[in-house]
């Protein structure tokens, strides 16, 4: 599949969406007669000892997000769709982790206040929450499919990539400027689309595109799915600011970058067992040059999901995934990185653990932080992991949840800084049990408490990346959240 050479009719579409939008203007839509309101609030509370993996370091906090989501419906089948994010976290733009509770209005504690307005001791308010707006399209449905333009969410198949995070206790999403068109044709959908990642003015000539099929036939009545999200991703020379100064990539700009990326999903449901397999791969290259040589990507992951019911009150969810890892011998890179809102535990995979980056997953998050100023924005990178989860509803409310995960590193093969030599290390990432209990006296509402602890393997200890020997790392969440 070639969309340079077809040029897959974007233009085309562009023009075709811009007429049926002026067309559409021609009748009286322009008078909104109703707004369909929903949105969710959640407040959650995490502490967890040794994150670092040594005595000492601990992480403590609470936080509290609102989620609006207001669909203006214009007219039958026009809607103009919109998310509101209410109390954000300055240190996590584009995210729904909100905001601490406790956030003073002196944002830098130790530091002399001139009067209350900027002293923490002696104020007498909080200060005063942001609201961002994360989603703004134009959604029109006809009878053969639907037209997307505007800022709108990604999703595809498990979340293993694309990831738009609907659930009420996820803390990122996934967003483009888009427009595209969805064509139905039964149990099967066609979207094209293109979105632009980045533009730098009103100019032309700098910006990030991407150009996608997003293909998907999924029939409830056989349990068949089946998928396809192939995407291109071109930039100008000005635009490519891919990371030059990471363990897992370094070098010299020297072109734009450009990377192919598809996800493919398949899936059967029975009456008590349905499976779901999606594999993810990438191509292309980064336009960074390092001793010589072109730095291209070349990665992979591939997640599976088996459930079982044990009759009414119980279930089995096993996940079990490769997740491919960069090769810090070579200069390309072979890593992959899932989309944060993708959990396997608690804390693996999710919480960065250690004072090294094993995992290399650094390049999907801010690596200068300290650990203490770090959330659940890890990905799964460089790693074969085995995680199944069973599943008891108590009684009418309360559901039991257990998880054991383990896992094991792809490349043990790892530069613990920039310019370090590469060392090899043990593979093993070891074990990790989660006790969970979800309370959900209504459908709306759900409370979910969550006890981790987590049996770090070698592969966090001992080595000249100064890694010490840890013991149990103990996590624990309560979290709330209301949907309306």
């Amino acid at each position: 599949m070639k969309l340079k050479n077809e040029g897959f009719k974007f233009k085309k579409i562009i023009a075709a969406s811009i007429s049926f939008i002026g067309l559409t203007a021609t009748f009286n839509i322009a008078q909104a007669y109703n707004i369909d309101w929903k949105g969710s609030y959640r407040a959650e509370f995490v502490e967890i000892d040794k994150p670092t993996l040594t005595s000492g370091s601990r992480k403590s906090f609470l936080l509290n997000h609102l989620t609006l989501s207001p669909k203006i419906i214009a007219s039958d089948g026009v809607n103009i769709v919109s998310s509101f994010e209410v109390f954000n976290n300055a240190n996590f733009a584009a995210s729904k982790v909100g905001t601490v509770w406790g956030s003073g209005v002196n944002t830098t504690p130790g530091t002399a206040g001139t009067n209350s307005q900027n002293s923490n001791t002696i104020s007498n308010q909080q200060p005063v929450g942001d609201i961002q707006i994360s989603q703004l399209y134009l959604n029109v449905n006809e009878e053969y499919g639907s037209l997307i333009l505007g800022r709108a969410p990604v999703h595809f198949g498990l979340g293993v990539t694309h990831n738009s995070g609907t659930s009420p206790f996820a803390h990122w999403y996934e967003t483009r400027d888009t427009v595209g068109y969805k064509f139905l044709i039964g149990n099967l959908f066609i979207m094209p689309s293109i979105s632009k990642v980045y533009h730098s003015d009103f100019t032309q000539g700098e910006d990030i595109t991407d150009e996608t099929i997003h293909f998907e036939y999924n029939n409830l009545e056989t349990g068949n799915l089946l998928g396809l999200f192939y995407e291109t991703r071109k930039s100008n020379f000005g635009s490519n600011d891919t990371p030059t100064a990471t363990t897992t990539l370094n070098g010299t700009k020297e072109a734009p970058f450009s990377r192919t990326s598809y996800n493919i999903i398949f899936g059967k449901t029975y009456e008590d067992f349905d499976f779901k397999l999606e594999g993810a791969f990438q191509s292309g290259s980064t336009g960074l040059r390092l001793a010589g040589e072109d730095v291209r990507l070349n990665g992979f992951a591939l997640i599976t999901e088996f459930n079982f019911k044990n009759g009414t009150d119980s279930s089995w969810n096993i996940k079990v995934g490769n997740v491919s890892g960069d090769n810090p011998n070579t200069a390309n890179y072979e890593g992959y990185i899932t989309n944060r809102n993708y959990d396997v535990a608690f804390l693996m995979f999710n919480y960065p653990m250690g004072q090294v980056d094993v995992l290399k997953s650094g390049l999907g998050r801010d690596t200068t932080k300290a650990q203490s100023k770090t959330i659940d924005e890890d990905g799964i990178s460089n790693a074969l992991f085995f995680a199944p989860t069973y599943s008891k509803k108590l009684n009418t409310n309360w559901t039991m949840l257990n998880t054991i995960a383990w896992a094991k590193l792809n490349n043990a093969d790892i530069r613990p800084t920039v310019s370090s030599p590469v060392e090899t290390i043990n593979s093993q990432l070891g074990y990790e049990w989660d006790l969970t209990f979800v309370y959900k006296p209504h459908e709306n509402i759900e409370w979910k408490n969550v006890a981790a602890f987590m049996f770090p393997g070698d592969a966090y200890k001992a080595g000249t990346m100064n890694l010490k020997k840890s013991s149990t790392v103990i996590g624990l969440q309560s979290t709330a959240a209301i949907s309306f």
